[in-house]
């Protein structure tokens, strides 16, 4: 904090002997004296509370003084992860003086950890203030990934990333097979398709396939594609710019027939990628005996058909994202 009176200030603004501070934080005036003269040692479960009496924000009282266009955008590491799935672990049993213990070191030695944990509160203030059910570490982790995915591309424009990179960027994402298989749906007729987020410039969804269905050959404009098969085998067919215009292949949505299931095709197995450029048309089927899931990640224009799915518990997500897109957008 590069402003070291600041508590000063704002606790006389607030009207507030260091006295009366200290009453009300159950905390000696000496130790009040202390935080005024920068002293952080022993701000341990009180930041929350200290804001409240100071009618300021956590980010007034942390970032005083810093040009916040200038803060780079943090990445989350695994140790970070591992972190705050503690610090989310802690409060999904009730254990706030070890959640506020994490918080409390994270917001004086570790920017980088107290950037993740904020976003982690974004994602656990509305189950905290609306939800009767256990928090759920594990959907706070994988989204936290996602967003993590989500800050990087929001640093080139993304007509401006590279093939290469996009591969670079999502072999390391590491979504759960958990969290994904408990995302997929599936459907009698037609293979469903289940939106985890959309917003500008990234949308990820998940693929339920049933034995036998296919999806017809089509193509995703300029759009940058990668599919990871979560479970069981995936058949998959692609096509090189020039011979998707030589067959006319239609951009996604449009009505065309399964290509003939003799040509040659490739498998994919579970834990495996495979990586569309730009142009290039391709087709997925399921031709085992078994269900099969599929991990889409896109950068470019949305898709164009009907196969999507909500419920309640999607919509948050997307509201939750439309959020931390703001957020990004004066971080970039």
């Amino acid at each position: 904090m590069k402003d070291v009176n600041l508590i000063a200030t704002l606790r006389e603004r607030a009207g507030l002997t260091q006295s009366e501070l200290a009453s009300q934080l159950d905390v000696s005036e000496n130790t009040i004296a202390n935080w005024e003269k920068g002293s952080a040692s022993k701000w341990i479960r009180q930041l929350h509370k200290l804001c409240s009496l100071l009618h300021c924000s956590l980010d007034d009282l942390l970032v005083a003084g810093e040009d916040k266009d200038e803060r780079k955008i943090s990445l989350l590491t695994p140790r970070i992860l591992e972190i705050v799935q503690k610090r989310c672990y802690s409060l999904s049993k009730q254990d706030r003086k070890a959640a506020a213990k994490i918080a409390s070191y994270a917001t004086f030695y570790d920017p980088d950890l107290r950037y993740w944990l904020e976003q982690a509160d974004h994602i656990i203030g509305p189950w905290s203030s609306q939800s009767t059910e256990e928090l759920d570490c594990e959907d706070v982790a994988n989204t936290l990934m996602l967003q993590n995915l989500l800050n990087q591309l929001s640093c080139v424009p993304p007509d401006d990333i590279t093939f290469c990179r996009f591969q670079k960027l999502l072999e390391p994402v590491g979504l759960t097979n958990n969290y994904l298989e408990r995302s997929a749906v599936f459907g009698s007729n037609c293979y469903q398709r289940k939106h985890i987020l959309q917003t500008h410039p990234l949308a990820v969804y998940v693929i339920g396939w049933k034995p036998g269905q296919i999806a017809g050959m089509h193509h995703h404009g300029n759009a940058l594609d990668a599919i990871q098969v979560v479970k069981g085998e995936m058949a998959y067919w692609m096509l090189t710019p020039e011979e998707s215009e030589r067959q006319n292949v239609p951009f996604e949505g449009g009505e065309v027939a399964a290509r003939d299931k003799s040509e040659p095709h490739t498998i994919v197995k579970a834990g495996e990628w495979v990586f569309v450029d730009r142009c290039h048309a391709h087709q997925i089927a399921n031709r085992s005996n078994e269900d099969l899931i599929t991990l889409h990640f896109r950068v470019g224009p949305p898709p164009k058909d009907n196969n999507w799915t909500s419920s309640g518990k999607e919509e948050q997500h997307l509201l939750r994202w439309t959020q931390v897109d703001e957020c990004i957008l004066t971080l970039a």
